[in-house]
């Protein structure tokens, strides 16, 4: 999910993880994430070969770009 600069030179394209049957985006804050890669680390003979899933937040994608101006300025 890193941002991709365009060829224009101008335009940065984030590629975002959508579920496009419901329109809607997982997310998680970064605070959240180091108690579950810890445990994963302490505890890997638990988690080796299985998918782990990690979600705070699920926003409908139509108030993504609202969001983003919000938060960016």
């Amino acid at each position: 999910m890193m941002p991709r600069k365009m060829d224009d030179g101008l335009t940065v394209e984030f590629t975002l993880p959508l579920i496009l049957e419901t329109r809607e985006l997982h997310q998680v804050d970064i605070d959240d994430i180091g108690p579950l890669v810890t445990e994963i680390l302490e505890q890997s003979d638990k988690h080796v070969g299985k998918e782990l899933m990690c979600v705070g937040e699920v926003e409908q994608f139509q108030n993504v770009p609202k969001i983003s101006t919000k938060v960016t300025g």
